[in-house]
């Protein structure tokens, strides 16, 4: 995901600047713990790749009801379906 968040065009209508490898690596590890600090919500992240190259292409994450996924890498994608199947 470093790759696919270091893009500036992704930026350029939201603000901010690219995450750092090590932003990057202090917010993984704060989501991969899959609860909240206080233990009262649990979280659930994925990173989306593509099946064909593993290369990443966004993510997406579940708190609740609530399922919500992003792809990042849309630019670069554009004109391909992304799905899901059962494996």
């Amino acid at each position: 995901m470093v790759v696919v968040l270091a893009d500036p065009q992704l930026y350029r209508h939201t603000g901010g600047k690219p995450p750092t490898r090590d932003e990057l690596t202090a917010r993984y590890q704060r989501q991969t713990l899959g609860h909240s600090p206080d233990g009262m919500e649990r979280w659930f992240n994925w990173v989306i790749a593509d099946r064909l190259t593993g290369t990443p292409m966004g993510f997406a994450a579940k708190l609740g009801l609530t399922l919500t996924a992003t792809l990042v890498d849309g630019e670069r994608r554009w004109r391909r379906t992304v799905r899901s199947r059962p494996h």
